[in-house]
């Protein structure tokens, strides 16, 4: 009997050490692979502008001369999708013209386009998920051919979706900090009245 039990101990934690391995080196493989094609979508839409992107510029180079959301002279119309972008290129007409608009916006899309990255492991750690659970959700956030097209050519999407993962970070790390302050007060709580109890008792 106790050899019995010696030897299918080892048994026993080979299986149960295999999964773990196996998920680690399938976690890792996906998260190398779809940063490969991260990589190559940014190499692929940084000399591309979105049709929709070319459609904004027009829009902010007349704004930035002070006919706002024109596309057409004198006619003001709905074409832009996003007031505070058409502004932001505008500014960016005024300080130096056509080419560094495109540049900045260019400029602002990557940036966006790998914080959302960035931000979509810090809530997930945040949330619980294991570091390389975390990294996967990352690189699929920007691996999605969607979001780096949209952020990378020229759209408003990605660096608004940055924005709004931005606010949700902040809202979920304030969470946790109130809720951390009331389990404070509540042990505090709790020991005075034990200290109470035993002076009284």
């Amino acid at each position: 009997m106790p050899l019995g039990r010696q030897s299918a101990m080892p048994i026993t934690q080979t299986k149960t050490a295999k999964p773990t391995r196996f998920r680690q080196a399938t976690v890792t493989t996906a998260t190398v692979i779809l940063l490969a094609l991260a990589a190559f979508l940014g190499i692929h839409y940084a000399s591309r502008m979105a049709g929709d992107a070319i459609i904004h510029l027009c829009i902010m180079e007349r704004s930035a001369r002070g006919q706002w959301f024109q596309f057409n002279n004198g006619l003001a119309e709905a074409s832009s999708t996003s007031i505070l972008w058409t502004i932001l290129g505008a500014a960016l007409m005024r300080l130096g013209g056509v080419t560094a608009a495109v540049i900045g916006i260019k400029v602002i899309g990557y940036a966006a386009w790998g914080g959302i990255g960035l931000l979509c492991y810090a809530l997930a750690r945040h949330l619980g998920a294991a570091r390389d659970s975390a990294r996967l959700g990352g690189a699929i956030a920007i691996a999605m051919p969607g979001t780096a097209m949209n952020a990378l050519m020229g759209m408003e999407n990605g660096f608004f979706a940055f924005l709004v993962l931005t606010a949700l970070l902040v809202q979920a790390m304030s969470v946790t900090r109130s809720k951390a302050v009331l389990t404070d007060m509540e042990r505090g709580s709790r020991s005075v009245k034990t200290i109470r109890a035993h002076r009284y008792s």
